[in-house]
């Protein structure tokens, strides 16, 4: 865990053997990385935010149906709504692709040959834009969207126009059956990485007196762009207050604080207000308690910090 004050690291601690050395699979928290890719490229002009997903994978979207085809009123029907998804709707986690993270769907997506297409074949559970369904295989797609508009492989694109000129090394980071690196998740950082990242957007996109990201869309990230209803993250973000481009967005002692969230303990915590960031990582092994009770403890921990440095003059 790592602690950040108006840009200088005020405390730092390690346990169970790890260092400031040690890279973690940090999960979600990868999502936050793509939105900052995804800004940069429509910064760049490479990609736009009502662009749709089908006019970039056209492979994934162009087939033909036959006359005879079973169902075939409802396949035209599932075929005209997914081909309006847009890259806004899959920022906001709202594309209406069918999708139950943590169910039977993730393990066939894991064990796909073309995790990408499976999402983009997915059948549509809602309108797009009219739901919350918090989904790694969005962005996935996304990332697989995001590859194909800037003519680039993910990772090279990630460490030439994020990574290297933030300054946060990248230790890895795992991919598909396809060979492509998984858009949203599996990316390894040390915890001062994540700390860095975490300054990058509290300093609205400048580290060391350069732009990485366009401080308009990092003000934009860290807006509400769709409710959160489900139970399971109300429980495990307590304070949640809604969700922007793969940021979520909660309040600690009725400060504002922008969140990047992943599964087994990772995270990366902003609060513009007291110009702060609060950045760790966990093992993925049988010491972690589950998900609600894990982020309980972390933000229990965490507003202690919040409240305490809130009290400084």
């Amino acid at each position: 865990m790592v602690v950040l004050r108006d840009g200088r690291q005020v405390w730092e601690k390690y346990w169970s053997g790890a260092d400031s050395s040690t890279a973690f699979n940090v999960k979600s928290v990868s999502k936050s990385f793509l939105s900052a890719m995804v800004g940069i490229a429509i910064e760049q002009k490479k990609l736009s935010l009502d662009q749709t997903i089908a006019s970039i994978l056209p492979e994934y979207y162009q087939h033909d149906v036959p006359p005879n085809r079973m169902f075939r009123a409802a396949v035209l029907k599932n075929d005209s709504m997914r081909a309006t998804v847009t890259v806004r709707h899959l920022l906001t986690q709202t594309s209406g692709i069918a999708w139950d993270e943590g169910g039977p769907i993730l393990s066939t997506f894991l064990v796909s040959g073309d995790p990408a297409r499976l999402m983009a074949e997915q059948i549509m559970a809602a309108a797009p834009g009219s739901t919350f369904n918090y989904s790694t295989g969005n962005t996935h797609l996304l990332a697989t969207a995001l590859a194909s508009a800037v003519r680039t492989p993910l990772r090279p694109y990630a460490e030439d126009e994020l990574l290297k000129p933030a300054g946060i090394p990248l230790r890895g980071w795992d991919v598909d059956g396809a060979g492509k690196p998984l858009g949203g998740s599996e990316m390894y950082f040390t915890a001062r990485g994540l700390a860095r990242f975490g300054q990058l957007y509290l300093n609205r996109g400048k580290i060391d007196g350069r732009q990485v990201v366009p401080a308009d869309w990092v003000a934009a990230s860290g807006e509400k762009k769709a409710d959160v209803a489900s139970p399971i993250y109300k429980e495990m973000v307590p304070g949640i207050t809604g969700y922007g481009y793969l940021w979520w967005l909660r309040t600690s002692n009725d400060k504002v604080m922008n969140c990047a969230l992943g599964y087994g303990g990772q995270y990366v915590l902003i609060v513009p207000e007291l110009r702060l960031v609060i950045a760790g990582a966990s093992a993925l092994d049988a010491r972690n308690p589950g998900l609600i009770p894990q982020f309980k403890g972390i933000f229990g921990l965490v507003d202690q910090i919040v409240t305490a440095v809130s009290r400084e003059p």
